[in-house]
C-alpha cells in the first residue's frame, strides 16, 4: 500500500477512533480484587510474623524515589504514581504508604500507560498473546494516534499500540530491561529487601516488592476477563469499548468485590495463569464464557456450548451465556450479572493463591545459647544460595555468611552457627528455586532478645 493511501486511509478512520479504546478490567474492579486476595491470603501474618513488619498489611512504608544519575527507572514509576487517581485512594502520601496500599497500587499500576496491556492478553490454545492480521494492526495504530496514546509518525515507523503484543505469561517473566515489574523485579526486591544495609533502603525495598507482586496479580486478574483469552481487542475494546469491565465497574465498584470462592487452583505461580491440565484461569474463563467478538455464528472457539432457554443461550455452569437475537447473540446485562457472579469470586481465589505462592517458604529460626539454628519448613527446597545477617543496636544489617545450598527437604537442618555478640536481630535469605524447581526467594527475621 502507497503512504498516499495509508495517509487516506489515515482520514478516513481517525473519526472512528476519537477515543481511547478501554481495556479489560476496570482499576477499581483490580484494587477491589486485590484487596480481596490479600485479606484472605497468608500475607498479613507473613508480614508480621516473618519480616519483622508487626502492623502486617497495615504497616507504613516509605518509597525513597530518586530522580538522578543510576535511578532505577524512578523518574518514571514517579510519573505513573503520579497519573493514579487520587480519589480511588492509589495515590500514595508523598511517598508514603502501607503495605496494602502499594500491593494495590502495583496492581492499578500495571495498566500506566495503557499500552502495558497489549501485553495481557493470552490464548490458551497456542500461548500466542494479542495478534492481529496486517491490516488490522494498522488500522489500530491509527486509532492509538488520533486518540492520543500515539503519533502519526508511529503509524508509519510501528511504534505505536498496533493491537500487537506478548502473552500475559511472557510478559510476566521477560526480563526488567522489557518489564520493570514483572515477576524477576520481585524476586529482585524481595532479597533486597532482606540483605540492604539500612533500614530506609530494606522499607523501600519491601514497598517496591509490593508494587511488583501487585503487577503481578493484575496480569493474572485479567485473564478473568473472556475477552482476553479469546484474542478479542477489536471488537470487545476498540469498537464496544470494553462492556464487561465497565459493567463490573459501575455495579460492583471497588468496595463491592465479593469474597475469592473455592474452586481449588494449582499449586505453581504459572498454572494458575495456564496448565496442560486446564486449570489456569485462562484456560477455565476462555472455555466457559463468551466474549463480544466470539459470539455465535462465530466459530473461532468451539465452547462454550449451551442451549435455549427463554431466549438465552444457558449451559450447566451459566444460566445466562448469550441472549438469542436474529442472526447472531450478543452479551446483556443479565449476561455479565451471571458471569460476574461466577468469575470474581473465582479470579479472587486464583489472586489469593498467587499472593501465598509469591510469599511460599519458612525457615524456622531457632536460638538457644547463643547458637543458630534454621529448618526447613512448609515445601522442599532446592538449590539455591543461603545468606545470613545480623543487625545491631543502630539498625545496621552486616553480611555474617553466605553458601551454596543443595536440595533439603522439610523439617532439614540447613544452618547451624555462631551468634556474633552485636547481633540484635537476625535476618536470613535464601534465594534458589523450590523442590519441583520454580525460582523463589525467602525471607526469614528474628529478634535477638
Amino acid at each position: 500500500m502507497s503512504q498516499s493511501a495509508v495517509l487516506s486511509r489515515f482520514v478516513l478512520l481517525a473519526s472512528i477512533a476519537a477515543s481511547t479504546p478501554a481495556f479489560a478490567l476496570e482499576a477499581s474492579t483490580h484494587a477491589g480484587l486485590t484487596e480481596q486476595a490479600a485479606f484472605a491470603s497468608g500475607l498479613h501474618r507473613r508480614l508480621a510474623e516473618r519480616l519483622g513488619r508487626t502492623m502486617g498489611l497495615y504497616e507504613p512504608l516509605r518509597l525513597q524515589l530518586r530522580t538522578g544519575g543510576t535511578s532505577d527507572g524512578d523518574a518514571d514509576l514517579k510519573e505513573r504514581l503520579r497519573q493514579l487517581d487520587p480519589e480511588g485512594g492509589y495515590t500514595p502520601e508523598g511517598d508514603k504508604q502501607t503495605a496494602l496500599g502499594w500491593l494495590v497500587a502495583g496492581a492499578v499500576l500495571e495498566s500506566v500507560p495503557a499500552a502495558r496491556m497489549r501485553n495481557h492478553f493470552f490464548d490458551p490454545r497456542d500461548g500466542r498473546g494479542l495478534h492481529q492480521d496486517q491490516e488490522g494492526a494498522l488500522r489500530t495504530r491509527i486509532a492509538a494516534a488520533s486518540s492520543g496514546i500515539g503519533t502519526v509518525r508511529g503509524v508509519f515507523t510501528g511504534a505505536n499500540f498496533d493491537g500487537t503484543g506478548r502473552s500475559a505469561l511472557e510478559w510476566l517473566e521477560a526480563p526488567r530491561n522489557e518489564n520493570d515489574w514483572g515477576l524477576r523485579r520481585f524476586l529482585d526486591e524481595r532479597e533486597r529487601a532482606g540483605s540492604a544495609e539500612r533500614r530506609a533502603d530494606r522499607d523501600d525495598a519491601t514497598a517496591r516488592s509490593l508494587l511488583a507482586a501487585g503487577a503481578v496479580l493484575r496480569l493474572l486478574e485479567g485473564l478473568g476477563d473472556p475477552a482476553m483469552v479469546r484474542n478479542d481487542y477489536r471488537e470487545a475494546f476498540e469498537r464496544q469499548g470494553g462492556p464487561f469491565g465497565h459493567f463490573l465497574a459501575t455495579r460492583f465498584g471497588r468496595l463491592g468485590i465479593p469474597e475469592p470462592s473455592h474452586v481449588g487452583t494449582p499449586t505453581r505461580l504459572l498454572d494458575l495463569f495456564h496448565s496442560p491440565s486446564g486449570r489456569g484461569l485462562a484456560d477455565r474463563t476462555q472455555r466457559r464464557f463468551f466474549s463480544p467478538g466470539t459470539l455465535p455464528p462465530s466459530t473461532v472457539y468451539a465452547e462454550p456450548a449451551g442451549h435455549l432457554s427463554d431466549g438465552y443461550l444457558v449451559s450447566d455452569a451459566v444460566p445466562a451465556l448469550a441472549r438469542v437475537v436474529p442472526g447472531g447473540a450478543v452479551l446483556d446485562e443479565r449476561c455479565h450479572l451471571a458471569y460476574a457472579k461466577l468469575l470474581l469470586p473465582e479470579i479472587g481465589e486464583y489472586a489469593t493463591s498467587a499472593l501465598d505462592i509469591l510469599f511460599r517458604g519458612h525457615l524456622e529460626l531457632r536460638v538457644r545459647d547463643g547458637r543458630l539454628r534454621a529448618v526447613v519448613r512448609e515445601l522442599p527446597l532446592g538449590t539455591g544460595s543461603l545468606s545470613w545477617y545480623v543487625d545491631d543496636s543502630d539498625g545496621k544489617r552486616q553480611l555474617v555468611d553466605r553458601r551454596a545450598m543443595e536440595s533439603a527437604g522439610v523439617g532439614d537442618v540447613v544452618l547451624e552457627a555462631e551468634l556474633p555478640t552485636r547481633a540484635r536481630r537476625l535476618t536470613l535469605v535464601f534465594r534458589g528455586r523450590d523442590g519441583v524447581g520454580d525460582e523463589l526467594v525467602i525471607v526469614e527475621e528474628l529478634p535477638i532478645l
